[in-house]
């Protein structure tokens, strides 16, 4: 099975769009999925790149396309 990143851009933005029509929230796993910025799929070897820092507990991951950076809270 291949991923096509430019298709599943497509659908995702079409699901943006849907959503907003209807007034529905997308759930935190598929907003998660994908790049805000660029709406690229979070591929974490390929599209994205991944970070922890170890004073304030985070995970950064950047997205290699648009640079646009996440934080996320690591629990211990």
């Amino acid at each position: 099975l291949s991923v096509s990143p430019a298709l599943s851009r497509t659908y995702f933005l079409e699901l943006k769009r849907l959503s907003r029509k209807c007034v529905a929230r997308l759930s935190p796993a598929v907003r998660r999925s994908f790049c805000r910025r660029c709406a690229r799929p979070t591929l974490v070897s390929s599209t994205w790149k991944m970070r922890s820092s170890r004073r304030r507990a985070f995970l950064v991951t950047r997205c290699a396309m648009c640079g646009v950076a996440r934080r996320h809270l690591v629990r211990r």
